[in-house]
């Protein structure tokens, strides 16, 4: 076939290799379902969303939610309640049954053609592939035996038989064993498995009509049919959905607590709503840098447009109540993700020097930070330092992780915590720390003035001091490491699994791309994502959980 590359070459004669089981994560399975019966009757079946919630939660894997292997007993419980419920409401109301399956106008009594035509639809769509010769027979043979005992239940059983199927619940490696040298049955079963490889790298979600009748066609087996698709699927507004999803999971900001905050502290900023705005404005930022301007990882780390509606989250960036027409621009002090409420803010009135330096070690270099072990620290180590009037947050930080039992980890996290410092707990920017004198009136306070210089040691103790946030946010848009740290992250996600020896060495190939002349986080996701639809599956990650 021409154009074809990697693992369908078949040149051996023998199949390609046989992909990890990789279980759909609880949001994949819930985008999935809502696929496959559409989202018009997933809205009509108010039991759903309350069966799809009970299936436990992922643990985080290298980051994210959806790189899994495991199958518990309750997840196996949860995947049954749903599929039992589907296949009961499917089965017995007419205007589901009519839309999932026409010709089943006696639910009790279907014939042959309608069986069929059930296996040639749902339940292929369900698979993403052909049904095999065998599991079609088999599904024939249970509906038969399930008729035999009840026909007003059977219809109602077969879907709950698929629905239960790994081949459903797995998005890879569930599907049949090939042995021999049946080169050509190779190629159909990699034609489809790029096909989901493809829709859940970029939509975390089952392969659409148009992508399956691609693969059922061959064409992603061709380099040039195979781009056709990629870029419609980018054109997608899953595509942007399930981006978002990835910043969710990456920068951790899914989750803002704001209930902490004490009233004083907060001021004249309205609490309603803040969590939900400061997600909508952040997220409204990415969507306008990757998809509107086409932009790098550079822009957003540096980029000042905002664009927000919200009075609380404008009064904290220090803009006018009143939104301006066009595109406006945050004070020169902000700049970037970095910058933005939703990362910024944690629930406390006191800024967390720590947590914020952390997560810009770990989320955006990428480097390891190991838990502290609290016997081997001196008591009292993992308690932030009490409030002193006469000293900065800065100066109670450097003073309580000084011992050097300290020092291994915190050399790296203070500098990049203490750049933040000029944003309050809540990211409204300062100047000076104000601190209420004790033992005196209300109105006695201590105005120390911020002092946010540091040598952030982001690639290496040599780099010369920079000032403050904007500075830091410049720095790391135009780092190689970070840069670098970005595409390990994207890829991590993309692939659903950790990186193997190939995946890691192609990361500066793609952080190259990524920062070289017209790079772009949406070039750089179709980079990542046609590699991880048309490579050879890997069994050599470098971990597992």
């Amino acid at each position: 076939m021409a154009g074809a590359t990697g693992p369908v070459d078949c040149a051996d004669g023998r199949p390609p290799a046989r992909e990890p089981l990789s279980r759909l994560s609880k949001v994949e399975y819930e985008r999935t379902v809502r696929d496959l019966i559409s989202a018009e009757i997933a809205n009509g079946l108010p039991a759903l969303a309350g069966l799809i919630a009970g299936i436990p939660d992922d643990d985080r894997q290298g980051g994210f939610t959806n790189i899994n292997w495991s199958l518990s007993a309750d997840h196996v419980s949860g995947y049954l309640g749903v599929a039992n419920e589907l296949g009961v409401q499917i089965s017995v109301m007419p205007w589901i049954r009519r839309k999932i399956l026409p010709c089943a106008t006696d639910r009790a009594n279907l014939t042959a053609a309608c069986l069929e035509s059930f296996l040639d639809t749902f339940a292929t769509r369900a698979f993403r592939r052909p049904l095999e010769p065998r599991e079609r027979e088999d599904l024939l043979g249970f509906y038969s035996a399930q008729h035999a005992q009840s026909p007003a239940r059977a219809l109602s059983a077969l879907i709950t038989r698929v629905l239960i199927s790994p081949s459903f619940i797995f998005k890879h490696g569930a599907g049949p064993t090939r042995t021999g040298d049946d080169c050509d049955q190779a190629r159909v079963d990699e034609s489809y498995a790029r096909a989901s490889r493809l829709s859940y790298g970029l939509w975390g979600t089952m392969p659409d009509a148009a992508l399956l009748a691609a693969a059922g066609a061959g064409d992603l087996l061709d380099d040039a049919k195979l781009d056709t698709q990629l870029g419609r699927m980018l054109g997608n507004v899953k595509s942007r959905q399930w981006l978002r999803m990835f910043f969710r999971q990456w920068l951790h900001y899914e989750d803002i607590p704001v209930e902490g905050y004490s009233w004083p502290f907060l001021g004249t900023i309205d609490r309603a709503h803040l969590h939900d705005n400061a997600v909508v404005e952040l997220e409204r930022f990415i969507d306008a840098i990757v998809w509107t301007d086409g932009g790098s990882f550079r822009d957003l780390m540096t980029s000042r447009k905002v664009l927000t509606e919200s009075a609380s989250i404008r009064q904290i960036y220090g803009l006018p109540a009143t939104p301006a027409r066009g595109v406006e621009l945050a004070p020169g002090n902000r700049a970037g993700i970095l910058t933005r409420v939703a990362l910024l803010a944690r629930g406390t009135d006191e800024a967390s020097v720590v947590k914020r330096g952390a997560m810009v070690r770990r989320q955006i270099l990428c480097d390891p930070l190991s838990p502290p072990d609290p016997a081997a620290l001196p008591p009292g180590s993992l308690v932030p330092p009490a409030p002193d009037h006469r000293m900065t947050t800065r100066q109670r930080w450097e003073a309580r992780t000084s011992p050097p039992i300290c020092q291994g980890c915190h050399r790296m996290i203070n500098p990049l915590g203490f750049s933040f410092e000029p944003y309050d707990g809540i990211g409204r920017f300062r100047t000076v720390e104000r601190h209420l004198i004790p033992n005196s009136s209300p109105e006695a306070f201590t105005e120390l003035a911020i002092d946010a210089a540091v040598v952030p040691f982001a690639e290496s103790r040599s780099e010369p001091e920079i000032d403050g946030p904007a500075a830091l946010s410049a720095l790391l848009g135009t780092s190689r490491k970070a840069n670098t740290c970005f595409v390990k992250q994207l890829t991590t996600f993309v692939s659903g699994r950790p990186l193997g020896a190939d995946d890691l060495a192609a990361l500066p190939v793609l952080a190259g791309d990524l920062m070289g002349p017209g790079g772009s986080v949406r070039s750089v996701l179709k980079g990542v994502v046609r590699r991880h639809a048309t490579k050879e599956p890997q069994t050599d990650v470098t971990t597992r959980p």
